[in-house]
């Protein structure tokens, strides 16, 4: 019985001198990672970058080109955990300043993503995160100098991996790198954007 009443009354004391000062410190607030569940929204600009070789758009020009563009994204999805997320997003690509590497023709890129958006939050700071699926895309080809208009579509896989800022918070700053091929049109995107996720 004395062991008992004994560690109730030191109990207090034993609490404070696991203090620096002996007196309880106030901590911050940890971030929370977000729990599953909950829809996702986003949306960001994109520089992409266009390359193909000699002969890959049949009765056009038979010239190999490269072209850098500004275009956009915009989505929103579906946490199916804390850290990973059913994504799906429109996604236009601005590719129109070709004229003069194309004998007359410029194009222009669109198409539809359906991935799997993950995060590892390296701290609340920031973390990595990275897509993978597929995207079904539709580039037209406007002729010029006498020359129709085609237009080309098809289905691939995509990827795109970069760093999430405030991975834990509600709203992330995203910068990252994608991979969009189109058959034998080879695109890469440097991204910028803002995510959110409701609670």
């Amino acid at each position: 019985m004395s062991a008992i009443l004994s560690t109730v009354l030191l109990w207090p004391v034993m609490l404070m001198a696991d203090e620096p000062d002996g007196f309880p410190q106030e901590r911050p607030p940890q971030e929370r990672p977000p729990a599953a569940g909950g829809f996702v929204f986003h949306t960001s600009l994109n520089l992409s970058e266009t390359r193909a070789g000699e002969n890959v758009l049949q009765g056009g020009s038979t010239q190999a080109f490269r072209d850098s563009n500004l275009g956009f994204v915009i989505g929103g999805g579906y946490r199916i955990t804390s850290s990973v997320a059913l994504d799906v997003a429109r996604l236009e690509l601005d590719a129109d300043r070709v004229w003069s590497e194309l004998g007359g023709q410029n194009i222009y890129g669109n198409g539809w993503r359906v991935a799997l958006d993950g995060t590892w939050a390296l701290s609340d700071v920031a973390g990595v995160y990275g897509r993978a699926g597929v995207w079904r895309w539709n580039m037209q080809v406007r002729g010029g100098f006498g020359l129709g208009r085609r237009s080309i579509s098809g289905t691939d896989p995509m990827a795109e991996v970069g760093i999430r800022f405030g991975p834990r918070a509600p709203l992330n700053l995203d910068i990252g790198y994608g991979w969009y091929p189109m058959d034998d049109l080879d695109t890469r995107l440097v991204t910028i954007g803002l995510r959110y996720h409701l609670p």
